[in-house]
């Protein structure tokens, strides 16, 4: 069944018209109609999914269909989205279909007829207006074409700048449309890579290892005056302030990484006064954009003292802004892509302006949706996960010890005793563990619970050995166990596996991770727990960054 299908089912079944679903639901009647249709789709993390679910359940009210809650109208109109609907990020392919045709001087009429498709509905492909039916028999289909229009040696040199690669591989028509049907689909920047580089990234840092920001700071701001107006109003901004920046975050060019770096040390500066940061991301922007950047300013998300927005379904890969909003100054940059040379910088301070920008500011951040939420402490890591723990769907975990919910009271009590901590840290800690198991049971009741360990071997343990995580209660103190006490650890986990049907562990030899934990709910979120250094819990809905993670990480759910 499609969505358009289910859509109309639910429609037909709540007796609700065209007309009433556009009132209930507030979205246009032009979309529900290319929603009924089968010509378009919502992603699943959009506002309009969530306004449709929200008329198809006042609908169903009205219609005394209480037997069919929004949880079920949610997950059944989830189930037959697209695959391709997250998976494919439409703006891009807009924005690489037609830089193809405007570069390779294409007749976009003909590419459409050689598609099998009439002009019109090509150019709602090509505006961004809908996607393919099947989009890799579509790029698939461009590359063909462009193989056969390759002529002139001209045509030859663009497309090769284009792809990445060279002439003589141009001669090849496989060749062509597998490089084509990866820079149309994504495919050609695998952002699985990039996660695998984030997390591993993640799992080496120590933040007592990282050197003063404000010492290269005046390096990275690049301009003595700004950076004295910076720091006059470093000085005298309160400390329990918020700032909001609000800025484009490219990688890939020394430009580009020159204008992160000046980005990730003003930064710097506001954490060590103590300020805390809503960071707005100005561009929706495809994975090999968004990863390499979150990686340059992973320390300082690690602070804790930064929520992370983004604007969704905004890309400007011309023009580059960035505006940092202080109670008492502003500084804005706006630079085009290429000629940071020319980049105009302002300072303001005068008080109406500063008030101003401000107001900006927060207009802007009223538009953001959450990129990377912080859970700054224990109760609010707890409240995500029990707030989730009744909705079905497979959970896999990676982890960098034993899962801590399949180890006994007193196993527990052994180890902490030894490690020496006292009395009411263990009871703390035992509560956590009681906490811990009770959530766990209760996924287990409707849904399968994967988890990937590490095996270590007596021989090897010394040089891996594992610690107790207890990074849920932001608990930054090492607690080191005994191979013997690991052995046991790993027994009593076998042993849980025995009990519970939909509970599997999978031991790895060489897992990759000995300071993260990653938690999965598949489709709906990842969380990615820093076991010290600090102890940090990273919570991410974002469609594309959690595919990314999934896509990269789904591996581990997989039997061995």
């Amino acid at each position: 069944m499609t969505f358009a299908e289910k859509l109309n089912e639910y429609m037909k079944v709540f007796f609700c018209s065209p007309k009433q679903l556009v009132a209930l639901s507030g979205v246009s009647a032009a979309t529900i109609c290319r929603y009924r249709a089968g010509s378009r789709e919502p992603s699943a993390d959009s506002a309009l999914f969530d306004n449709i679910v929200k008329g198809l359940s006042l609908a169903a009210e009205k219609a005394e269909r209480t037997d069919i809650s929004a949880d079920q109208i949610r997950s059944e109109l989830l189930s037959v989205l697209r695959d391709d609907s997250g998976l494919y990020d439409i703006d891009s392919l807009r924005y690489t279909l037609d830089t193809l045709i405007t570069k390779l001087h294409l007749n976009s009429g003909d590419l459409a007829g050689s598609l099998g498709m009439d002009q019109s509905k090509f150019f709602r492909i090509r505006s961004g207006q809908s996607l393919p039916p099947d989009i890799r028999a579509f790029c698939s289909g461009i590359g063909r074409y462009i193989f056969s229009k390759l002529g002139d040696d001209a045509s030859q040199d663009i497309l090769s700048d284009i792809l990445g690669c060279t002439t003589a591989e141009l001669m090849d028509q496989k060749t062509v449309c597998e490089k084509i049907v990866g820079l149309l689909t994504g495919d050609a920047y695998s952002p699985h890579a990039y996660a695998q580089s984030y997390l591993q990234e993640l799992d080496r840092f120590n933040i007592d290892d990282q050197p003063s920001a404000l010492d290269r700071l005046s390096y990275h701001l690049a301009d003595k005056d700004a950076e004295e107006a910076f720091t006059r109003a470093l000085n005298s901004v309160h400390p329990d302030s918020r700032a909001i920046i609000c800025t484009d975050l490219y990688s890939g060019s020394t430009e580009d990484d020159s204008m992160l770096n000046s980005l990730a040390y003003a930064m710097a500066a506001l954490i060590r006064k103590g300020l805390r940061i809503d960071f707005v991301l100005n561009a929706d922007n495809p994975m090999d954009e968004i990863l390499p950047g979150l990686k340059t300013l992973m320390p300082l998300f690690l602070s804790g003292r930064i929520s992370a927005y983004y604007l969704k379904g905004r890309r400007d890969g011309i023009y580059r802004n960035r505006l940092i909003s202080l109670e008492n100054a502003a500084f804005c940059v706006e630079a085009v892509t290429g000629h940071y040379d020319t980049a105009v910088r302002r300072v303001i301070t005068d008080r109406q302006e500063v008030d101003s920008y401000r107001r900006r500011a927060q207009q802007i951040l009223g538009f953001a949706s959450p990129l990377i939420e912080i859970l700054e402490d224990s109760e609010s890591r707890l409240a995500v996960l029990a707030s989730c723990s009744k909705k079905a769907g497979k959970r896999v975990c990676v982890l960098s010890t034993p899962p801590f919910f399949t180890m006994n009271n007193a196993l527990l009590s052994r180890i902490l005793m030894r490690n020496g901590v006292g009395e009411d840290e263990i009871a703390r800690v035992n509560k956590y563990l009681h906490d811990e198991r009770k959530r766990t049971l209760q996924i287990l009741k409707h849904s399968e619970f994967v988890i990937n360990y590490p095996a270590v071997t007596a021989e090897s343990y010394n040089e891996n050995p594992v610690f107790l995580s207890v990074s849920g209660l932001f608990y930054d103190r090492e607690i080191l166990c005994t191979y013997d006490e690991y052995a046991e650890h790993i027994r009593l986990m076998k042993r849980f596996e025995k009990e519970h049907k939909n509970f599997r562990c999978i031991a790895d030899k060489n897992s990759p991770f000995r300071n993260i934990q990653i938690f999965m709910h598949l489709g709906m979120w990842v969380m990615i727990s820093k076991n010290k250094t600090p102890a940090t819990h990273l919570y991410i809905e974002h469609s594309k960054l959690r595919q990314a993670f999934e896509n990269m990480l789904s591996p581990y759910g997989e039997s061995e």
